[in-house]
């Protein structure tokens, strides 16, 4: 790369450091980063957008906290999961499951990735679904992380192609569900994701159902017990059948959903 195109660069990097301290509209503001990043760039250096993936596909960014430096997996780990060629993973598990209308295999993912948020600021007992801000943002800080740093190296990409988006963190932080997102801790098992996903795709929580004897005939909730399906992804890590995979954790057989 030229003198000028490293000039540019390092202005780059010093423009998402400065991004990364603001407290206010912080939000708002790394939202937009991406499009300044490009006019920034500017012809001085080639980019090429990343194609548009195949119907099915997610896209996952692996992020550390601007403190903790640790890759605790490769990503080609994490890519194992949604491989085509591997049994009892999420693509088997959803392929299966919905009759073979969702797949998963072309999933891209990429990283690892410095967030401009510390350890402290994602931290559980800080963040997350009852706190302001919640794992929304965690997901938000990871999302523009890895915009940028794509960006940088000369790829664009759009997370708005992709069936959802997934950030797995390396520090420990509150994971789940997070609108059309999903945050996830560095070692979720693969029935986390499992039920996350269908999350993401629409479903609730699955319940046990008390005996129906109001005159109305409406879903009580006080009677009805969430969680406590046994067969059901979506009662995960209660009372959920699972077995265990080579080096994915806990899954749940395929008659789950």
């Amino acid at each position: 790369m030229t003198t000028q195109n490293t000039r540019v660069n390092s202005g780059v990097l010093r423009t998402i450091t400065t991004f990364s301290k603001l407290r206010t509209s912080r939000t708002a503001l790394l939202s937009f980063l991406p499009i300044l990043l490009l006019s920034t760039l500017g012809a001085s250096c080639p980019t090429q957008s990343i194609p548009r993936p195949s119907a099915g596909s997610w896209l996952v960014f692996l992020c550390q906290a601007s403190d903790a430096t640790l890759e605790p997996h490769t990503v080609d780990y994490y890519k194992e999961l949604f491989d085509r060629n591997q049994r009892n993973l999420i693509f088997d598990y959803l392929l299966k499951a919905t009759n073979s209308k969702v797949d998963v295999s072309g999933t891209e993912v990429y990283g690892w990735f410095k967030m401009g948020v510390s350890t402290a600021t994602i931290a559980p007992n800080v963040r997350n679904n009852s706190t302001n801000p919640n794992r929304v943002q965690t997901a938000q800080d990871c999302k523009s992380a890895g915009a940028a740093a794509l960006l940088v190296s000369g790829k664009i990409i759009n997370p708005d192609h992709y069936a959802g988006f997934i950030a797995i963190v390396n520090v420990p932080v509150d994971a789940g569900a997070a609108g059309q997102a999903i945050v996830a801790n560095q070692n979720e098992p693969v029935s986390f994701y499992a039920h996350e996903m269908l999350h993401v795709y629409g479903l609730d929580h699955s319940f046990v159902m008390a005996k129906d004897l109001s005159a109305n005939h409406v879903w009580e909730f006080g009677t009805d017990t969430p969680y406590n399906d046994c067969w059901d992804i979506m009662s995960y890590a209660t009372c959920t059948y699972r077995f265990n995979t080579p080096n994915h954790g806990l899954h749940g057989p395929e008659l789950q959903l």
